[in-house]
């Protein structure tokens, strides 16, 4: 088998510790299901080709390529599942008041107790844990006693993204456990499954996952892993939001918590630092670091944080805005090396300083790594609480997220930087830049009103599973009768299985709703022209006021002609020549009607 030793070494590094890829794979990879190279995949392997060899099944395999052969696998495994909680799942699904423009009058009533100290206690299968909430005093003083730590951060994302492959494992294991036979295995290709459905997410990068569940089985007796299940702060405070999720995406995403962790665990805040920026109450910790060494580890966006924050001994270490998972050990590698030039890590000073924001996964992967080379230092992931000093940069800030859509301005306020933002946006007033250029509800607005059942079967449809979408979607729609989207998709998918009365029922009901939706209408005139209502399905398309060049002048041709006016049908034809060009099956309707038309002229 060959083995691509750039592609095995860019993965499988943390295995290695120096051995040759392919003999590492021939001795441990293989029968862990490691690949040896992109195109070969011994999990799938074993399960599509059972009775072939290594070599054989090679072959085999690249006939088709090895990613068609994984999206039928995938598709096999959605074909099976039978709730989307997991997999969906919108913000307002745990919170208590479902309306974004009213929801946050009740954080805002309790905003001093945004940063309180407490404890969140919670349970996963039977365990017990529980969530600590540190006052920013105290990390203050954490950081002003000059005592080495590493408070990664296990984000809500990556929480999320393995309650997936909770939901998926026992569905593999029904379905290959034979072939695959080890649990190792059966979670990587459960976790490779889950990367088909999610291919751009850099969580799922070959083995980053499986050497974060490392880490947490590290942290237990070394160091704390400050846990998040929402994106931020909100009262009442609960674990996940004002109100708890459903039981399914509770216990797929107490998953990877009852895995890797023991019974009684108490975990450090994974929200902390948004707690302290959310009431300014940050800035006791910004000035515990001005005269300590600090190096920030995050995008080019974030250069400016030392002279934001007056901080007299900054550094900043660039790192990709994407894609830094696949080039995690280079990463590293080039930090350690910044990291020896700044004599980060000598324990004849005052620790230095390691914050970073690089997506909590990357930076959980990060931070470990180097502690474990530089352990004489002090590293935190602030994540996005430093978004709030680049709001003139609306690339870095992120103006779209949601806590800064619902408190920005209590937020800016409660760090005195309206002032500091003024003389940096147009027209000197930043409070009116801000609330009319970022924060004018139109983002809010758009988000969709459906659950996470409509998204689902969309992406049942994706994979070419349209029975299992049409339950998904009736789901939908039951549960949110006056969205959009799942009318939509209802609308498309009876009209699929040639329902088209109740499809054109479920169209006129969307149009009630929402009378200028340009796709729901041109479905509706579609389903007209289907029923064979000609007049109807004419008049419904000139009133969606479509361009000449999207006009279905061919569908308008022919319901013209099945009622008899040949002449109208023969100019529709003429103008979608003029429109595209000359076509065989146009010239021949022309032909068709022109005969016609000389037929109706002789009588």
């Amino acid at each position: 088998m060959f083995v691509d030793a750039d592609f095995y070494r860019q993965h499988y590094a943390a295995l290695l510790e120096g051995t040759d890829p392919a003999r590492h794979y021939d001795d441990d990879g293989r029968t862990r299901g490691l690949m040896p190279n992109p195109e070969f995949d011994p999990l799938v392997a074993a399960i599509r080709f059972p009775a072939l060899d290594e070599a054989a099944a090679a072959k085999a395999l690249a006939a088709e390529g090895l990613e068609a052969h994984m999206q039928a696998l995938a598709r096999d495994v959605l074909a099976h599942i039978e709730a989307a909680d997991a997999f969906h799942w919108r913000f307002s699904d745990t919170q208590v008041e479902k309306d974004h423009f009213r929801r946050p009058a009740s954080t805002i009533a309790d905003w001093d107790k945004l940063d309180a100290e407490g404890t969140i206690p919670f349970a996963a299968q039977e365990k017990s844990y529980s969530v600590r909430k540190r006052s920013p005093e105290q990390v203050r003083d954490l950081i002003a006693s000059g005592t080495p730590c590493l408070q990664p951060r296990l984000p809500h994302g990556f929480v999320d993204l393995m309650g997936q492959v909770a939901s998926v494992r026992p569905i593999v294991r029904g379905l290959w456990g034979a072939a695959l036979n080890t649990d190792e295995k059966i979670e990587r290709f459960s976790i490779r499954i889950v990367r088909v459905l999610h291919p751009k997410s850099p969580v799922f990068t070959e083995n980053f996952t499986q050497e974060i569940l490392q880490i947490l089985a590290a942290s237990r007796s070394s160091f704390p892993i400050c846990l998040a299940f929402k994106a931020h702060p909100d009262s009442p405070d609960r674990l996940f939001g004002t109100s708890d999720p459903s039981p399914i995406r509770y216990e797929a995403a107490m998953d990877v918590v009852a895995r890797h962790f023991p019974d009684g665990y108490e975990f450090e805040d994974g929200i902390a630092w948004k707690r302290y920026a959310a009431t300014g109450r940050i800035a006791s910790l910004i000035d515990a670091m001005r005269n300590r060494r600090v190096v920030l580890i995050a995008n080019g966006g974030f250069s400016a944080l030392g002279e934001r924050w007056g901080l007299t001994d900054f550094h900043h270490l660039e790192i990709p805005p994407a894609a830094s998972h696949l080039i995690r050990h280079r990463l590293l590698d080039e930090i350690s090396a910044a990291f020896e030039a700044l004599d980060v890590g000598k324990d004849d000073r005052l620790p230095a300083i390691v914050l970073t924001q690089a997506g909590g996964s990357l930076s959980l992967w990060l931070l470990y790594e180097l502690w474990r080379r530089f352990p004489h230092a002090s590293y935190f992931d602030v994540g996005q609480a430093i978004n709030i000093w680049f709001m003139d940069d609306p690339g870095a800030a992120k103006p779209e997220m949601l806590w800064l859509q619902d408190f920005w301005e209590r937020i800016l306020d409660a760090n005195e930087l309206f002032a500091f933002y003024d003389p940096l946006v147009p027209g000197g007033d930043s409070r009116s830049f801000f609330r009319e250029t970022y924060f004018n509800g139109d983002y809010l607005r758009k988000l969709p009103g459906h659950g996470g059942d409509c998204d689902f079967a969309a992406r049942l449809l994706r994979f070419d599973l349209p029975d299992r979408a049409l339950v998904f979607a009736e789901r939908a729609h039951a549960r949110t009768t006056d969205a959009i989207q799942p009318i939509v998709l209802l609308t498309r998918l009876y009209r699929r299985f040639g329902r088209l009365e109740e499809a054109l029922a479920m169209a006129q009901t969307g149009i009630g709703l929402a009378p200028d939706h340009r796709q729901l209408r041109q479905i509706h005139a579609q389903l007209l022209f289907d029923l064979g209502d000609d007049e109807s399905y004419l008049r419904a398309v000139a009133a969606i006021d479509l361009p000449s060049g999207e006009l279905p002048l061919l569908q308008m041709s022919t319901a013209h002609e099945r009622q008899g006016r040949y002449a109208e049908a023969l100019d529709l034809l003429q103008r979608r020549i003029a429109l595209q060009g000359d076509e065989p099956r146009v010239r021949k309707r022309i032909r068709k009607l022109e005969a016609l038309m000389k037929a109706r002229a002789g009588n």
